[in-house]
């Protein structure tokens, strides 16, 4: 019985002079180009650079592959192009192209980004020392909490003061529009409640404008009936 036999190529059918042929020896293919004038603008701005310096990092430098700002860029730009969720990078921390947004070679097959796991321990400020405790002393609710509420803060100011340092001049006059968006949940997700007022399950977002800018954005407590 013979051996399967392999090809690089198949030779399909010809369309007038030239044969249509498929080749299995292209290069790497990414669909998500369109993020590159992104970053390149975030760059300039140093948007990502700087938000990442501000958030509280608890993990110790002796076990920090993966800076701050490197997960931050590549768990923004995951979402950006429709990826929201951390497990993601499982897939696309080999990616040229996001290793190229993160500052990676995208030839360099060892210089993968950041893990599902080490994006998700960053978000929620989960450490080795946390993880090295006993199950009955780890107060984990609690360090997501105060992680998700000090960088909350951080961000807000943030958003505050990208706002100041992008006006052409300083404003004589502000004026701050609070503007609290209802967005109805859908398919029984965990911890939706539901508002009286709007008549549906929802969170409620409070966003704070100024001359069409958006500065920080927080969650009201939910009304349950």
């Amino acid at each position: 019985m013979s051996g399967t036999q392999c090809t690089d190529h198949l030779e399909l059918f010809e369309v007038g002079r030239q044969q249509v042929t498929m080749s299995f020896d292209g290069g790497d293919v990414v669909s998500d180009a369109g993020l590159l004038p992104i970053r390149e603008l975030d760059r300039k701005l140093g948007i990502l650079a700087e938000a990442a310096s501000r958030l509280p990092d608890p993990r110790s430098s002796l076990f920090t592959v993966h800076s701050a700002e490197n997960i931050l860029t590549q768990q923004v730009y995951q979402i950006l192009a429709g990826y929201p969720d951390g497990n993601d990078a499982q897939l696309l921390r080999n990616d040229p192209l996001f290793k190229t947004i993160v500052g990676k070679d995208p030839r360099d097959a060892d210089a993968a980004l950041a893990s599902g796991s080490t994006i998700n321990r960053f978000l929620h400020s989960f450490t080795r020392r946390e993880c090295e405790k006993p199950l009955e002393d780890r107060s984990v609710i609690f360090e997501v909490r105060r992680a998700q509420t000090e960088r909350i803060a951080a961000l807000n100011d943030f958003l505050i003061d990208v706002f100041v340092r992008t006006r052409r001049q300083t404003p004589a006059h502000i004026i701050i529009d609070l503007d609290p968006t209802d967005d109805p949940t859908h398919g029984q997700q965990q911890l939706s409640l539901f508002h009286g007022h709007y008549d549906q399950h929802q969170p409620l977002s409070r966003f704070v404008w100024s001359c069409r800018s958006r500065v920080p954005a927080a969650y009201r407590q939910l009304i349950a009936v």
